[in-house]
């Protein structure tokens, strides 16, 4: 965990909520960006200059006049500050009390909902994915071996 943990993400996610409106075919690849650059480079997203500095990187596909367009609408629009808020209270209404929060829904391959159910926790996917009876391998232990000098 980056010693700087935990951080206020409150202008990551204004962020994503923007690209999710305006460059919605980036928002998978921007968050799964927003982990590898907070858990393995270690890098603080919640400050600007490292978010810009994400946000105009490669891997989003973002020219840096776009990485700044974003950055200016996450802090200065109040369009993506209230729409984050009323998400956010959205989350809360459902039973959210932390993160990772999952809200599942099972619809019957039709698009008609038929039972919705919330999961909480990164240790939770097996269960998630039981409940929609998707097929998966579970973790499985190696026996031990003897160690090679």
């Amino acid at each position: 965990m980056p010693a700087f943990f935990p951080i206020l993400t409150i202008l990551p996610q204004r962020a994503l909520t923007y690209i999710k409106h305006t460059y919605p075919s980036a928002l998978e690849a921007t968050f799964h960006l927003y982990w590898q650059w907070f858990l393995y480079k270690h890098q603080d997203i919640s400050k600007p200059d490292v978010l810009r500095e994400l946000l105009a990187s490669p891997e989003t596909g973002f020219s840096r006049e776009q990485a700044e367009e974003i950055l200016t609408a996450a802090m200065t629009d109040k369009k993506w500050k209230e729409e984050l808020t009323a998400k956010t209270q959205e989350a809360l209404d459902r039973g959210a009390f932390g993160a990772p929060f999952f809200w599942v829904v099972r619809d019957d391959g039709q698009g008609k909902t038929v039972t919705e159910e919330p999961f909480f926790g990164s240790d939770r996917f097996h269960q998630i994915w039981l409940y929609l009876g998707l097929p998966f391998e579970d973790i499985k232990l190696l026996p031990p071996t003897e160690a090679k000098l």
